[in-house]
């Protein structure tokens, strides 16, 4: 059996709790589910991943679906290049960051600023175009 077969088959067996793990696709409403489940993974291996690398490679593995694919790919020429460096938390950050809109920071900031526009849209406009109308018909 191959080295690839050998590690196709580590991902499909079940674990002690018999979940399998499923592969990220890239799309944002899985990116949570997603880094949970690489969460437990490690804890259940712990001593397989057993540093930063380790997790973020086998993130990576897990990311070679749909547009997932191509940001994992990017960040594999990176490490290819520059070296295996950044800690879990900023991979685990870049991924959301990339995937999911940001930090929950950034995304609560996003939701008000968008929240805001609409705002504005159903109450200052109207009334502008109330005025406006008016100036209109004087």
């Amino acid at each position: 059996m191959g080295a690839q077969q050998a590690r196709t088959d580590e991902r499909d067996s079940s674990s002690r709790s018999g979940a399998k793990l499923k592969p990220f696709n890239g799309t944002s409403n899985a990116v949570d589910p997603f880094l949970s489940q690489m969460y437990l993974w490690f804890l259940r291996n712990p001593r397989k991943f057993t540093d930063d690398a380790s997790r973020v490679l086998e993130t990576l593995a897990f990311m070679m679906e749909g547009t997932a694919a191509r940001w994992a790919s990017n960040q594999i020429r990176k490490i290819q290049e520059e070296g295996n460096n950044k800690s879990y938390m900023d991979f685990h950050s870049a991924i959301r960051r990339e995937f999911a809109g940001g930090s929950d920071r950034h995304r609560t900031v996003k939701a008000a600023k968008y929240q805001a526009r609409h705002c504005i849209g159903y109450t200052v406009l109207p009334l502008f175009q109330r005025v406006e109308g008016r100036c209109k018909a004087e």
